[in-house]
């Protein structure tokens, strides 16, 4: 009955895609049915459809078992990061609405194409082979494109999109040829069989060593991690604010549970390499957002710098491959993503017709027109930039205790210099808030509000609550790290 439950899941998102393209091609015909009312249709069902299925993963009970001949394998484990994505997602789709009129966009197709990646996204949490993940991953790709560069408009759009396309196809062509390395040493491509075959010592793994090198490159493609992050600032920059939000919040934490999954079932007892791979990639990306972020005049760049280096704080939570990294990991990973909520919220709330706050200077106006919002922002940074006692300090405290624990101090005290470093781009943005001035005047459409006030609140009350019971999330991330055993 829970296989029926969870396929319903999946099935019925793929089935309301069908329905929307169909009610969309229909409709469109009809004048009085145009762009705009159709569009908020789309957009307000497919958050229906998200809360329902959210409801549909929570009534679950026990919800393990294997479909697809072991392709994909539903547990505990994938469930969370799916209701994950239902829950953000949400959030995603809620912000979109008061953006479209912001910015004239009336395309039906914008939320089909974000609806179709989510399906892509869901369907990769289950995942457990590489001609499955490989697939997977395409399909989610080729909308990612097309979102990249949505904006046609706009040449930096259409930058951004063609450099994704070629970034994202030689990032795939490693994908493919890491499986077809893996394939030619073990003789199978499904997680679990590998997990078998490489429990044996005895056997020596030439081939195995490239494939596992060549994944990892693609997924630091996949996750704008150094050295393959200089394509991510630019399509920040390029892509329209919603889409660079979701590039930066959502795919992130389907990726790292695909490598999760690779390197503590796949190659569990190989997981040398991967730490090795993962510590090196880690601290050269926490470097180079420390430091090139301090020389970034533009808001979208730095934030695009500052989701570099945590990515490096999450690849070097994970990088001793065992259970408590992942619990770790996951801490800093769900702490980032509502951070990076609340702000990119400002972002898209604050973008008007005539105007987007696009140079960190723009900010100065903002404590004049709504002093809460300042300070909302400004708990917002402190919080992102790791200062005590909110919640991005416990992420990093969290990771620079697991690196003692493991005798790897002088990384730890490294993690802590570039932290020390970083905090002073988040300090110099709230400098700008509360302190600078400036001789132009910019007029604010408070109509625009209304779509980031949800998104803003909960950022906000969520650092609150972290201060007074901060126990509460290690307990349930905790919890869900002993699922990933069973």
């Amino acid at each position: 009955m829970n296989c029926l439950f969870l396929c319903f899941v999946e099935f019925s998102l793929a089935i309301y895609i069908m329905l929307a393209i169909l009610f969309c091609v229909l409709f469109t015909s009809f004048k009085s049915y145009s762009f705009p009312p159709l569009l908020s249709i789309i957009t307000s069902s497919s958050i229906f459809v998200f809360i329902l299925l959210l409801f549909q993963l929570v009534d679950i009970s026990d919800p393990s078992f294997v479909l697809l001949n072991g392709l994909s394998i539903y547990s505990p484990f994938n469930i969370f990061f799916q209701a994950l994505l239902f829950i953000v997602g949400c959030f995603i789709l809620f912000l979109n609405r008061s953006y479209y009129s912001v910015r004239l966009l009336f395309q039906y197709e914008f939320d089909l194409l974000l609806i179709f990646s989510f399906l892509a996204l869901s369907a990769l949490c289950f995942s457990n082979d590489f001609l499955f993940v490989y697939v997977i991953l395409e399909l989610q790709s080729l909308a990612f494109y097309v979102l990249a560069g949505f904006w046609k408009n706009s040449e930096y759009s259409n930058e951004a999109g063609l450099r994704y396309f070629v970034i994202g196809a030689f990032s795939s062509c490693l994908l493919i040829l890491s499986f077809s390395f893996i394939y030619l040493s073990l003789g199978s491509t499904s997680f679990d069989i590998i997990a078998v075959i490489t429990s044996e010592d005895s056997i020596r793994f030439n081939l195995t060593f490239f494939g596992i090198c060549l994944f990892l490159l693609a997924i630091f493609f996949k996750l704008g991690a150094a050295p393959s992050h200089f394509w991510i600032c630019d399509v920040y920059e390029g892509a329209l604010i919603n889409i660079s939000a979701f590039f930066s919040i959502i795919p992130k934490a389907i990726i790292f549970c695909l490598l999760f999954k690779f390197v503590l079932l796949a190659f569990l007892n190989h997981s040398a390499i991967c730490s090795f791979l993962m510590t090196f990639s880690g601290i050269a990306s926490v470097l180079i957002s420390s430091v090139v972020a301090l020389y970034q005049k533009k808001i979208k760049r730095l934030l695009a710098y500052s989701a570099i280096g945590h990515v490096g704080f999450i690849l070097l939570a994970f990088s001793s491959g065992k259970l408590d990294s992942v619990r770790s990991a996951l801490i800093y990973l769900v702490i980032y993503m509502i951070m990076n909520l609340g702000l990119f919220s400002l972002l898209i709330g604050f973008s008007s017709r005539g105007f987007l706050f696009k140079y960190l200077i723009n900010w100065s106006f903002l404590k004049k027109w709504n002093i809460m919002i300042s300070l909302s922002l400004a708990i917002l940074l402190f919080s992102v930039g790791g200062i005590p006692p909110l919640a991005g300090f416990y992420s990093k405290l969290n990771v620079l205790i697991l690196l003692v624990l493991e005798e790897r101090s002088v990384l730890a005290l490294t993690l802590v210099i570039l932290s020390c470093i970083s905090c002073f781009f988040y300090i110099r943005l709230i400098k700008v808030l509360f302190f600078n001035l400036s001789s132009n005047n910019i007029l604010f459409d408070r109509n625009c509000l209304k779509g980031f006030e949800l998104s803003l609140t909960t950022s906000f009350f969520f650092v609150v609550f972290f201060l007074i019971k901060p126990e509460s999330l290690n307990n349930l991330l905790s919890y869900v790290t002993l699922l990933f055993i069973f």
